[in-house]
């Protein structure tokens, strides 16, 4: 089996830093790295499974292929091109499904 390789987004890299940044001044320094550090295991995951997410259907339409991988209270999008996982946001499940779609259209 060979291994894919990750690439993040923009997007998902400032999805990642926002969700460090909330977690450090609201829960400590400790909690923040935790939280990151769960979620960058869980993507880890993807070099070797790269289907274990579910089809993302709120994102269908779009037809670009985008699956969804849960990590806590955190949603991965990704797709699968070629040799690559493309993490495309990490959404927070608590939110509002319409701002999945306005994230990924930033």
């Amino acid at each position: 089996m060979v291994e894919l390789e990750i690439v993040f987004t923009d997007v998902a890299k400032r999805s990642l830093k926002f969700i460090y940044l909330y977690y450090r001044k609201k829960a400590g320094l400790k909690v923040a790295k935790s939280v990151k550090g769960t979620i960058l295991a869980d993507i880890q995951k993807l070099k070797r499974h790269s289907r274990i997410g579910n089809k993302e259907g709120f994102l269908q339409n779009l037809e670009k292929g985008y699956r969804k991988l849960i990590s806590g209270n955190y949603k991965i999008v990704y797709r699968i091109v070629n040799r690559e996982i493309i993490i495309d946001t990490i959404f927070d499940t608590r939110q509002e499904p319409i701002e999945l779609l306005k994230g990924l259209k930033k």
